[in-house]
């Protein structure tokens, strides 16, 4: 709105306006548009962050789905290797006697 203050004075500054209440229907058609365009970018704001709020629960629940399914595979890797068995005899043997 403050962004029109020139015009509005510009308006009342020349002989276009004949009386106080054209002057004051201008200013409001002024006002008016500039709400009108502010409330439609605003929905248009509101709509791009509610589309990038989807896209990142989408993402969000691929990742969630790919950690699972990693955390799944390792646990039966570890399971069916070797390796904790060596670990368990190699710390077995490092042990000092006693």
């Amino acid at each position: 709105m403050f962004t029109y203050i020139g015009q509005i004075k510009a308006i009342a500054a020349t002989g276009r306006a004949h009386c106080q209440c054209q002057v004051a229907y201008r200013i409001l058609n002024i006002c008016f548009r500039t709400l009108v365009d502010t409330i439609y970018s605003m929905k248009d704001e509101l709509k791009e962050l509610r589309d990038e709020q989807k896209s990142m629960r989408r993402e969000l629940e691929t990742e969630r789905r790919a950690r699972k399914r990693l955390e799944t595979l390792l646990r039966k890797s570890l399971k069916h290797s070797s390796l904790p068995n060596m670990i368990d005899v190699n710390s077995n043997e490092e042990s000092p006697p006693t």
